[in-house]
């Protein structure tokens, strides 16, 4: 018989947003060197539904499996809960030459605080905290009109427990049939319960810039190794960051009174990866992704 939805418990899927709030503070050390500092806060909304499978691997069943195991009630369909968290950001630019600029950025990893209404769902009682991140970055002025960018970025997803931990945790998980060492904090909820297994990552991205009087044109490509193994593949249903290659280009135009108007369009080349399903081997999931974007804006 076939169980509806990805989990045979219905419409399956999760939602989350983030809003993230800076105050920054800058200041020019010399006519070349600047540095700059910004507290930042950070919101975060999330909502599950459709996990209802899981139920038997989440800590808290799992605790009480001799007495018949107890109601997962943090794990899914619990609507959107709420996160905040503070962290920091703090950069440098150095003008190196009339041409020729550096710059270098990191954001520290936030602690966000748990999400109580999926603590059965993320690890560490449900803890989603924002990874770390560092941007170094070159800007060479080949002409009067055009600049090239130069950009590199790396992000810190295996340090975060509910996202870099490995899905196949879930096997050490007392309630899992799999022979290997049990250990009830593998189980969902737990501090090494299992997430989506996401490598760190890191992209470079080349950009222009090319100012035609009151026209700006602008033009990028990124390159970065997606974070997903193939053995991760079912709990990336939920998250499907696949892809690996970003095309932008887009123009600004300046019009009387200091107003402007411009578009920008994103192209994202499909990508995918293919593994077998962790409970079911001869099961093959393949998470396939492309991207579109067009934006416009008009400023005054």
């Amino acid at each position: 018989m076939t169980m509806p939805g990805t989990f045979g418990m219905g419409d399956t899927g999760v939602d989350l947003m983030q809003a993230f709030v800076e105050l920054a503070w800058a200041k020019k050390v010399s006519d070349t060197f600047a540095i700059g500092v910004a507290p930042v806060v950070v919101i975060q909304a999330f909502e599950a539904k459709g996990l209802e499978a899981f139920t038997g691997y989440t800590k808290t069943f799992a605790a009480n499996a001799a007495q018949g195991g107890a109601p997962a009630n943090s794990l899914t369909g619990n609507g959107h809960d709420m996160s905040t968290g503070i962290g920091f950001k703090f950069g440098a630019n150095w003008q190196v030459s009339d041409s020729v600029s550096l710059a270098f950025a990191h954001q520290t990893e936030i602690g966000m605080s748990e999400f109580d209404d999926y603590s059965d769902l993320f690890a560490e009682g449900g803890a989603f905290d924002i990874p770390s991140s560092t941007r170094v970055g070159v800007s060479f002025q080949a002409t009067p009109a055009l600049t090239i960018h130069l950009d590199g970025e790396s992000f810190g997803y295996s340090d975060i427990g509910s996202v870099g931990n490995s899905g196949l945790n879930i096997y050490a998980c007392p309630t899992a049939a799999i022979p290997v060492p049990k250990d009830l904090e593998s189980c969902l909820g737990g501090n090494n319960g299992a997430g989506f297994g996401w490598d760190d990552m890191s992209v470079v991205k080349l950009g222009f810039t090319y100012n035609a009087g009151d026209t700006t044109y602008r033009a990028g490509f990124s390159k970065g190794d997606q974070p997903i193994q193939p053995s991760e593949v079912l709990f990336n249903i939920l998250a499907p960051g696949v892809i690996e290659q970003h095309i932008s280009f887009g123009m600004g135009k300046k019009l009387s009174n200091d107003r402007e108007w411009g578009f920008s369009l994103m192209h994202a080349p499909e990508k995918s990866v293919k593994g077998g399903s962790m409970f079911d081997p001869t099961q093959t999931i393949e998470l396939k992704m492309h991207q579109f974007e067009l934006e416009f804006y008009y400023t005054w």
